[in-house]
Parts: C-alpha cells; sequence; structure tokens
C-alpha cells in the first residue's frame, strides 16, 4: 500500500488535447471478424448492472463510520478484540470507498457542467466529507496498529504499508485550512477557465474557437491569426495567472507546514508517491533536450508533407473514434473487450460537446460499484481518436480491473500513463486499415504526440520547478521564464514571438495538480519501448503490456517495469538510445533528406524559370535597340548552412556577419512567416562567415551520427570533405565541420 491511505482524493487521470482535425474513420474494406483474441491477465469481478444515469450524488451521512470509529476505540486495547475489530474496520474501509466514490461522481458532474451552483455546491460537500473522513479513516488505522488488536491490520497489510502509516500524522488546524484554500480557488479558476476570452477582429469579438475555423476556412491568414492568439492568451494569462499566483502561495505553506522546504519535493513524495527525485528528473530533462528537438521537428516537417487535405481538414465525432475501438480491441484481448462492452452497454462515457463541460479529458474510478467512468470534452482534432477515446480507453480498462478501494487506491500515476499511452502504440498496428491512405501522416502524428508529450512534460515540470522555488515570483517572471525554457527544447516558433509566452495557462494540471506533467514524459519513455517490441512480435509484446497493466498501481515505477520486462526509462542511455530507434523505425534520415532535396529541387527550377523569364524579356529589349555586347552575370556562389534548433534568421545572419537578414530570406525564397526548422538546408551569400572546427573521427563514428551531434546535415559534411558514396571514414580521420 506504501503511504495509500494518506492519500487525501483520488486521482483524476488526465489527458491533453491539442487543437486540430480529425480524419475521417472508415471501416476497412478487408476487415473481417474472426473473434476475440484470448487471453488470462485479469481476475474475474464483479460491476454494477447499473446504468450511469441510475447513479446520483447524494449527501452522505458518516454517521455511522464515527459510530464503528468510537466502537473500535472501545474495543481494541482488549486483545480478545481482534475480530470485531477487524469486522468494523473493514465496514469502515467499505465507507471510506463509498464516500470518495460520492467525491468522484460529484467531480464528475461539476465536469459536465462547471457553471452549475448545484454541481458546485455539491461537489464542495463531497470534498469536504472525502477530506475528513481519509483523514479520520488513516489516523483510526494508526490506534489500531499501536493496540492489543494490531492483528486486526497486520492480518490486512504489508509491512510497508503498516510503516507507512505508523509514520503518519493527522492533519493539523492549520493544514486543513490551506488544503481548503486550495479547493477553494480550484474551483474558482475552474469557473475562470471556461469563460469566453475573446478579442476584436473588424469590428467583432471572436473568442479562440472562432479564430481558429476563420484561420482554417482561410478567412484570416496567419500572421493575423498568431497575433490575435497572443492577444487572447495574454488575456487569459493576466487574469488566471492572479488566481495561480495564490495558489503557489498557498502550496508552499502547505509543504512548509508538512516539513518541506520545496513543493515539488512535497508533492513528488507525498501526492505522487514517486520512486524518483527532482534531481533524477532534471537530469532525464536535459537528456530529452539533448535528443529530441530535433526529432520533434523532423516529425513535424515529415507530418506536414504526409497529410493531405482530406486527412488534415475533415471532421469526425468520438463515436466514430468509439467505433473503431469497438472494432480492433478485440484483436488484442478479450477481457479489453469485455470492459469496452460494459463501458458501452452502461453509458459510463460522456463524449458529448459542451459550451459548460470542463475542457479535458479524464478517466476516474467508482470504486463502490466497481465501475470506471471517461469524461472528454471532444476537439475536433485526431487527438480524439488517439490522445483521447484510446488513451483514456487504456486507463478505463486498467481501473475495470484493478479498481480503486481502501486497500487498492490508484498510487502511481506515472505507471497509469503507460497503460494510456501504451495502449495508443499498439493501435499504430491498425493504422493502415483504419486511414488508407493517410496512414503514413496518422503514425507520424501519434509518434510525434508521444515526443511531444516527453518534451511537454520536462517543458511543464522545469517551469514549475521554478515557480515553486522563486522568490517575489511575478507573472512576468512566468512568462519570462517560460520563453527560455520553451527555446531550450527549440521551439523555434514560440522563439519569434517577442520576450514572454503566455500559454501556460491553458494547462488545467498546472492549476489542479502540479507537478502532474512529468508524468506524461518518464510514461511516454516507456510506452515508446511498448512500441518498439510491438516491431518484433507483436502479440508477445501486447501480452507484456497486458501483463504490466495487470500489476495495477501498487507498486514502484521502476520496480514494476522491470518486473513487466520493460528497461527503466530515466537514464541518459535509454533516452539517447530511444531516439535513435526513433530515427530508425521511422525512417526520418531518409525521409527529411527526400523532402529538402525535393525543395532544393524547387527551388532550383524557381530560379531557372525567373532566369529563363528574365533573358526572354533582355531578348525582346535587344530586338528593340542597338544590338550591344551583353554583359556576362556571374553566378551567385553560396554557402550552404544546415539550421539549428532555436535558429531564427536574425540570429542566422547576426552570427555569419551578414547585414540583413532578409538577405538570407531572398537568397531562399522564404517568405512571411519567415518560418524556418532545425534540420533545414539554406544558402547564405558567399561573404558569409562560417565558423570552421576540426573533426577527429572516432571509432563507431558515421556521417549521419557526427552531423546530428553538431546539427549538420550530414551531406554538407561529405560535400566539403570530398567523401562521396558509400560515404566511408575512418578513425583518425580529420574532418572540417562548416557551420
Amino acid at each position: 500500500m506504501s503511504k495509500k491511505l494518506k492519500k487525501l482524493l483520488a486521482l483524476v487521470l488526465a489527458a491533453v488535447t491539442v487543437l486540430g482535425s480529425m480524419p475521417n474513420l472508415v471501416y476497412a474494406e478487408d476487415f473481417a471478424y474472426t473473434g476475440s483474441r484470448e487471453t488470462d491477465f485479469f481476475p474475474d469481478s464483479d460491476h454494477t448492472e447499473l446504468d450511469f444515469e441510475e447513479i446520483k450524488v447524494v449527501q452522505y451521512d458518516t454517521s455511522e463510520f464515527y459510530q464503528n470509529m468510537e466502537e473500535i476505540r472501545k474495543l481494541y486495547e482488549e486483545k480478545s478484540n481482534i475480530a470485531k475489530v477487524q469486522e468494523l474496520f473493514l465496514k469502515n474501509g467499505e465507507i471510506y470507498d463509498e464516500i470518495n466514490t460520492m467525491y468522484n461522481l460529484a467531480n464528475i458532474y461539476l465536469s459536465k457542467d462547471v457553471t452549475s451552483e448545484q454541481a458546485f455546491n455539491d461537489y464542495w460537500s463531497a470534498y469536504e466529507i472525502a477530506l475528513k473522513v481519509n483523514d479520520d479513516f488513516l489516523l483510526l488505522a494508526k490506534e489500531i496498529l499501536q493496540s492489543e488488536c494490531s492483528e486486526a491490520l497486520e492480518e490486512l497489510l504489508t509491512d510497508e504499508d503498516i510503516e507507512s502509516i505508523l509514520e503518519s500524522e493527522q492533519m493539523t488546524k492549520e493544514q486543513e485550512q490551506l488544503s481548503n484554500q486550495e479547493q477553494e480557488l480550484i474551483n474558482q479558476y475552474q469557473q475562470l477557465a471556461v469563460q469566453p476570452f475573446t478579442v476584436e477582429y473588424q469590428g467583432n469579438e471572436i473568442d479562440e474557437n472562432q479564430l481558429v475555423a476563420a484561420y482554417y476556412s482561410g478567412v484570416i491568414d496567419y500572421d493575423t491569426t498568431i497575433s490575435l492568439l497572443d492577444q487572447i492568451y495574454k488575456k487569459m494569462n493576466s487574469v488566471l495567472g492572479e488566481v495561480f499566483l495564490k495558489l503557489v502561495d498557498v502550496r508552499n505553506k502547505q509543504a512548509a507546514s508538512y516539513g518541506y522546504s520545496n513543493y515539488g519535493d512535497f508533492v513528488y513524495t507525498e501526492r505522487y508517491f514517486r520512486d524518483y527525485t527532482q534531481t533524477e528528473i532534471q537530469e532525464f530533462q536535459s537528456a530529452i533536450k539533448g535528443n529530441f528537438p530535433l526529432i520533434y521537428q523532423e516529425l513535424s516537417l515529415l507530418q506536414q508533407y504526409n497529410a493531405s487535405k482530406d486527412f488534415m481538414n475533415t471532421q469526425s465525432s468520438m463515436e466514430d473514434a468509439l467505433e473503431m475501438l469497438k472494432m480492433y480491441i478485440p484483436k488484442l484481448s478479450s477481457e479489453m473487450e469485455e470492459a469496452l462492452n460494459y463501458m458501452i452497454e452502461h453509458h459510463f462515457y460522456d463524449f458529448e460537446y459542451s459550451a459548460s463541460k470542463q475542457e479535458g479529458a479524464y478517466t476516474t474510478d467508482l470504486g463502490s460499484y466497481n465501475a470506471p467512468f471517461i469524461m472528454a470534452q471532444p476537439t475536433g482534432g485526431f487527438s480524439d481518436f488517439s490522445g483521447t477515446v484510446v488513451h483514456e480507453f487504456g486507463h478505463y480498462n486498467s481501473f475495470y480491473y484493478n479498481p480503486v478501494s481502501w486497500n487498492r487506491p490508484s498510487l502511481n500515476i506515472d505507471l497509469a500513463e503507460i497503460h494510456s499511452q501504451g495502449l495508443e502504440t499498439l493501435f499504430l498496428k491498425f493504422y493502415p486499415e483504419i486511414f488508407k491512405e493517410d496512414a503514413d501522416a496518422a503514425q507520424c502524428y501519434t509518434i510525434r504526440w508521444l515526443v511531444a508529450s516527453l518534451m511537454e512534460g520536462c517543458v511543464q515540470d522545469e517551469l514549475q520547478q521554478y515557480i515553486y522555488s522563486e522568490k517575489d515570483l511575478t507573472l512576468e517572471k512566468i512568462n519570462k521564464k517560460y520563453m527560455e525554457i520553451l527555446i531550450d527544447y527549440g521551439y523555434n516558433e514560440e522563439s519569434q514571438r517577442g520576450s514572454e509566452a503566455y500559454q501556460w495557462v491553458l494547462i488545467p494540471h498546472t492549476f489542479q495538480s502540479p507537478f502532474y506533467y512529468i508524468s506524461y514524459a518518464v510514461s511516454a519513455a516507456a510506452a515508446f519501448e511498448v512500441w518498439m517490441e510491438s516491431q518484433g512480435d507483436y502479440d508477445h509484446a501486447v501480452d507484456q503490456y497486458l501483463e504490466l497493466v495487470s500489476y495495477g498501481y501498487e507498486q514502484q515505477f521502476r520496480d514494476t517495469l522491470d518486473k513487466a520486462g520493460y528497461e527503466d526509462p530515466l537514464t541518459e542511455e535509454f533516452i539517447s538510445d530511444l531516439a535513435v530507434k526513433i530515427e530508425d523505425i521511422m525512417e526520418l534520415e531518409e525521409k527529411i533528406t527526400e523532402i529538402l532535396n525535393a525543395d532544393i529541387e524547387e527551388n532550383e527550377q524557381e530560379e531557372e524559370q525567373e532566369e529563363e523569364q528574365e533573358e526572354e524579356q533582355e531578348d525582346s529589349t535587344l530586338d528593340q535597340q542597338e544590338e550591344t555586347k551583353p554583359e556576362v552575370t556571374p553566378t551567385p556562389v553560396y554557402q550552404i548552412y544546415t539550421v539549428r534548433t532555436g535558429d531564427t534568421l536574425a540570429k542566422i545572419a547576426s552570427q555569419h556577419k551578414i547585414k540583413d537578414w532578409k538577405e538570407i530570406a531572398n537568397i531562399n525564397k522564404i517568405a512571411s512567416p519567415y518560418k524556418i526548422y532545425a534540420g533545414q538546408n539554406i544558402y547564405l551569400p558567399e561573404n558569409a562567415v562560417m565558423k570552421k572546427e576540426t573533426y577527429i573521427v572516432k571509432d563507431g563514428d558515421t556521417l549521419g551520427k557526427i552531423g546530428s551531434a553538431y546539427e549538420i546535415d550530414w551531406r554538407v559534411i561529405a560535400q566539403k570533405n570530398g567523401i562521396s558514396a558509400p560515404y566511408t571514414i575512418y578513425v583518425g580521420q580529420k574532418l572540417i565541420l562548416e557551420y
């Protein structure tokens, strides 16, 4: 159990949604249902026969809980009362589960309509009851373990559980007040977050959704869209940011009240029960920054080139995605099929759009009914399929077979997110059937999504490490730090928008579940191993994944991965190796080279056409004038430069002593908004001052490996050093690197 009972409220397993569009989901013509793939990883369990609509929020009467508590206290000093003490404690365990179930149910109904006063009052009441009962239940367990009837609990708990309970302390009045203040501020945020934030455009007030729709329909151009979005985000930042600063103050006081000097250490240990520290995560973040920005840029470029117009613009519903789930889940597991059928038949999900509905998606467990529930606000994007429906069902299936209760709570969110993200990777096998000619684009989108999870999880955690340790915190400081971090992770577009970035307020977890986001990163790293295993024996990979899910959430993250036969994903070695394998499996080097060559060829063709037009014009002029000897214009000489992470045209011009960055734009036919990407080859004028470096080839080196390390296209290295196919290099060879 390991600090299980210290958990005040059941954790919400959330999934991020992103702006995008949903491809058309089509039943594969060659799909034939041949029955479920039979599996046997999970124990049989009973689930309520009630439909979700039959389950209502009620004001829970706690009198029986406290009557049992008083009775236990009268009995536990007599050893002969062990059986009775155990009986009454187990009864209180059932009540404990019912109270937390009611809290989760109230949260669901509030998520359905955050503007509902009734839902808000029900939620707040359920929260206060759950907060007190959870604390008192833990206190009671501690008292019994210190009494003559300690055997009553020793028979039910592990040594680790017992140690954790004995170390626990009841919440002080200060801690209870701080917890209530935190929840009040979270509620305030939720109500503010759903209000429309608008910007004026051509005499009308438009919100973010209207603005994006106008952009996709061609009504508003890219530059204007970006400018207006920044105005909206800045307004949101100002309103929601003030609430957030108050939350930071309250949370720092919480950490101090528990004896922690840092709030991050407090939640890492006391809320998320992680088996890694902030220091270890800083090393993990460094490894991600060193290996993945370029891969992310390459995947973004590849997606852009792969995606057809229909793929990017066709709108579908979550119900379409659910039909796909019904079709393919049986191919993975008969047990998962059972969970899915139960969810659908009993309506334990909400995929309907509502303007008053909470943004994002999450899965929670109604433990007393042994019935999970998925809450999701659709976006109309591709993420509605993979990032929401498939993702959240991974959580749902896990909860279905590992229900939350007083002695089996949802402890380890890092493991929980592998259950969801791992299922996303297993679904990649079915993309050719589902998406037909757009399968490559869909696969690229999903892999890019998981890479983004790696990076974004690190970005948000790094930001929060700064926030909760910075003295005299202000919104301006947060916004500037966020921009710095984005640039560090290679988000080039962000780096061109000024000194501040405001979009961190768009993430609900920042307000509701601080330091949660790093779980998306570490679990995504582990989920990638599920994907890599699926490249070989697919059925074995599925079985290994199901084995991992069957272990539930109670054990430590790394121990559980090891038990299921997976590697530790937090090491620098794992991350660097993962980057190489993604490059290889996705064939990124070959595909990006093909795209770049096509771009170069297109530029050359455009130049030839322009030269032909100029020549025709000159010939026409000469026909009207006296014959003169034409002047010979020398062919321009250019140097090749490979764009590096964090580059802008202005930065490149400054580094290479070029007076005007627009000269680079003109040479390369780069138009507004002057977007460039890491790995792109561009031409610089002959007079550009290039940095030169001598590199000595080491054992195991390839041109591709050297190029990746220095962020130089390997073909440019080959050209500069006179190396031709098969591009052989040898140990000790001196190479000139120009950049």
